[in-house]
């Protein structure tokens, strides 16, 4: 019994937002020191990227009622009001779409998924490169960041190779 209770705590834990936290910023030193030796040239803030990675990283639990749910929702919240002021129609438009998810999807479902994880980048990036054809490149870098975060949240919340069969 009490052994259990160990077990779940660990869990709890590597499943919380902090355990999914530490997953995203020991991905992202991982992940820019390998880019770093393989000398490609990142165009982009390395905090901007680790913000990014972060984001991933949690961005997989935004569909539970949570404190990381709350916090998200007021920074969302800041940005689509700065996107209305300087009137960013086509990133108001897809944050927006963005906003929706959590309210249509059940945990675990939709957010939990590696298709979903790699869409949602990937169609922003298509957009910008339509539409805002100046800032492609860091869309592709931040997706490129923020589903390496959305990987490492599905690793510690299923394990390396269940992960991947997910």
């Amino acid at each position: 019994s009490r052994e259990v209770k160990l077990e779940l705590r660990k869990e709890e834990y590597m499943s919380g937002y902090r355990g999914h936290l530490v997953g995203g910023a020991i991905t992202f030193v991982g992940s820019y020191l390998a880019l770093s030796l393989l000398k490609v040239s990142i165009p982009i803030n390395p905090l901007q990227l680790f913000c990014f990675t972060l984001f991933g990283s949690l961005f997989p639990d935004i569909d539970t009622k949570s404190k990381v749910q709350i916090f998200s929702y007021r920074i969302a919240f800041i940005a689509f009001c700065i996107l209305l002021y300087l009137q960013y129609w086509n990133a108001v438009a897809m944050a927006g779409f963005v906003l929706l998810i959590p309210l249509v999807v059940h945990h675990r479902t939709l957010t939990h998924k590696k298709w979903f994880i790699v869409a949602v980048p990937t169609v922003l990036y298509a957009l910008a490169t339509i539409y805002q054809p100046r800032y492609a490149i860091s869309v592709l870098w931040n997706g490129i960041f923020f589903v390496l975060g959305a990987f490492s949240h599905l690793v510690l919340d299923y394990g390396f190779k269940r992960a991947l069969k997910r």
